[in-house]
């Protein structure tokens, strides 16, 4: 469920990230991240076929999406050189900055039969978190899930997320939850 904000119905992230740290809404968990390095969501509402990303969105290294639900606007970015993340991994981030969106979880799979839930509620103050999984195991057919608070705050998947394969090891994919209206 989630909280009335009584903002636009379009607000910047600059501006919810500035009040947020204002207002000390920000976690100790929370990774610090300046407005300028956060995507703002297109002016356009993107259409029905950009649903979900592209089988080369890895190759693109960057771009928005959006989910079987219409309200959703995510943007992702696929970090290869000057990641930090060691040769051996494939670190996943999820995180948003606006207080108003719920609940949102990335289950992230090995293909080997377990999986870990990497979860954010940024309206609790909860703004990121992430999980790795070792580079060869990105490799096993697997899709990532994408899972959002639904009605009465049971969760709903949104999206499959494919094409793992093509992520080389120490490479950091940030998914940014922009916009939930």
């Amino acid at each position: 469920m989630r909280a009335p904000t009584g903002r636009a119905s379009r607000t910047t992230l600059s501006a919810v990230l500035a009040t947020a740290l204002l207002a000390g809404a920000v976690a100790a968990t929370a990774t610090p991240v300046s407005a300028a390095s956060t995507p703002a969501a297109p002016a356009v509402r993107l259409s029905a076929a950009t649903q979900g990303l592209p089988p080369d969105w890895v190759a693109r290294g960057s771009g928005y999406f959006t989910t079987n639900d219409a309200s959703d606007m995510l943007h992702y970015q696929v970090v290869t050189a000057g990641s930090g993340v060691p040769s051996d991994q494939v670190r996943f981030k999820l995180q948003a900055f606006d207080r108003s969106i719920a609940w949102k979880t990335l289950v992230m799979p090995n293909g080997l039969g377990s999986r870990w839930d990497i979860s954010i509620d940024p309206y609790w103050g909860r703004y990121t978190a992430e999980n790795s999984l070792w580079a060869h195991e990105v490799d096993n057919g697997q899709s990532l899930e994408l899972w959002k608070s639904g009605f009465l705050n049971t969760g709903r998947r949104v999206l499959y997320i494919g094409d793992l394969a093509a992520l080389p090891g120490g490479s950091l994919v940030t998914f940014t939850w922009l916009d939930d209206d």
